[in-house]
């Protein structure tokens, strides 16, 4: 657990079982807690694994996989997220949580070949797979998100920052879920934006389910 920022990257590692449960400070990321912000040094993330972690019982519990406080500068290449959730009050990111941007480095997608299956924000609110608090900043290409559940919004990928820039390209959202409730206006089974800047591009869409806004993003 960081502080602060961090900067470096990470490879060829796995994170599972891992848990947490706080009710202060900053709480995110049950395997990976960064309390500033995140800068790669070549890459990002890659080749890594984060299964069945667990973010519990906290006030605002964030990220069960990654918990990043401020930016994430980088990429995630062929990471695969599976299992993993956030219970308590008002749970952000199943598997990820960052607290400003997703910011690529360079011309490179920032997500890239990774997995999201499964992963979990239990009680409300936001972004079963990825919950951003800031706008998307680049492309995610060749992923697949399936089965992951957000309480109100985004059953995939939540971003609340206006105007992100980036596409979505040859990805597969299936059977995510936003089982939203007094919020349904603002839901969407598999991905919500608040404005993009980019287009969706051979992505298959099948099996996402909102209560009342809509299957898809």
């Amino acid at each position: 657990r960081m502080m602060g920022d961090l900067a470096g990257d990470v490879s060829n590692c796995v994170f599972m079982n891992n848990s947490w449960a706080s009710k202060s400070g900053f709480q995110a990321g049950a395997a990976i807690s960064i309390g500033g912000a995140y800068s790669a040094d070549m890459t990002g993330f890659t080749d890594c694994e984060f299964s069945g972690n667990v973010f519990e019982n906290g006030t605002r519990p964030r990220g069960a996989g990654i918990g990043v406080d401020g930016n994430f500068t980088g990429r995630l290449v062929r990471c695969s997220f599976t299992g993993n959730s956030v219970g308590g009050t008002s749970s952000l990111g199943g598997a990820i949580y960052i607290g400003a941007g997703l910011v690529a480095m360079d011309e490179t997608p920032v997500v890239d070949t990774c997995v999201f299956d499964r992963n979990v924000a239990v009680t409300a609110v936001f972004g079963g797979g990825i919950s951003l608090e800031d706008r998307l900043q680049g492309d995610i290409h060749d992923s697949r998100f399936a089965e992951n559940a957000a309480n109100i919004s985004g059953g995939a990928i939540y971003s609340n920052g206006f105007n992100s820039v980036g596409n979505l390209v040859n990805n597969d959202f299936i059977g995510n879920l936003a089982e939203s409730d007094a919020f349904s206006e603002r839901s969407a089974g598999a991905v919500r934006f608040r404005g993009i800047d980019g287009g969706f591009q051979g992505n298959l869409w099948l099996g996402n389910e909102a209560n009342m806004m809509g299957t898809g993003s």
